[in-house]
């Protein structure tokens, strides 16, 4: 009895030790608290995500600005709606879905789970978070653009392409990380503890 225990010590032991069963250990439980947390509290207790959906509407009003072009933003209940002033009857919805946030969540949980050091860290995740942003910003602009000019193309490129698009951003800043500063060892366990079976 006291060797199955033994046995089953050392395996679970051996599963921690293994820097992708802990990488994926970590991660899950980052997860699974961030979606409580958002579900549970930032959701029904807080308008922190409204806040940020606002935000993000206002920096791709004044981004259009900078360009010279006049935006109208019409503020409801969950959501925002922006347009081209020069077509003020289409325009692109802004809301929980569409903020980033979940995004910003994602990649943080990749980064703190993936083993690095905290210095690190500590810039890299605010870096990617900022990138993130305005990949998102630069992604309603041109929604924007094309359900003015060309309504039948929007919800495919809504979809897929910049969707995709900014997935994939993220994937390259993971990379980045994984090869440039993240420490995945594998541990080898010594000879001694190596049993046949």
């Amino acid at each position: 009895m006291m060797h199955k225990n033994e046995k089953l010590k050392n395996k679970v032991q051996s599963f921690f030790r293994n820097p992708i069963f802990r990488f994926l250990f970590v991660a899950g439980i980052l997860y699974w608290i961030w979606f409580i947390f958002y579900e549970t509290y930032l959701i029904p207790h807080t308008d922190f995500d409204y806040v940020v959906t606002k935000n993000l509407v206002n920096v791709t009003n004044g981004s259009y600005a900078l360009l010279g072009t006049q935006t109208m933003v019409d503020e409801e209940s969950q959501h925002i709606v922006i347009s081209l002033a020069s077509h003020p009857e289409t325009g692109v919805w802004v809301g929980t879905p569409c903020n980033g946030l979940k995004l910003f969540a994602l990649f943080s949980i990749f980064i703190i789970a993936y083993p690095g050091k905290i210095k690190h860290k500590l810039w890299f995740i605010p870096a990617g978070i900022f990138m993130i942003y305005w990949i998102n910003v630069i992604r309603i602009m041109l929604l924007l653009k094309l359900i003015s000019v060309n309504p039948e193309l929007f919800q495919f490129n809504h979809n897929y392409t910049f969707t995709i698009s900014v997935y994939i951003v993220i994937f390259i800043l993971w990379i980045v990380w994984a090869k440039y500063f993240g420490k995945f060892k594998i541990e080898s366990q010594p000879d001694s503890q190596i049993s046949e079976s």
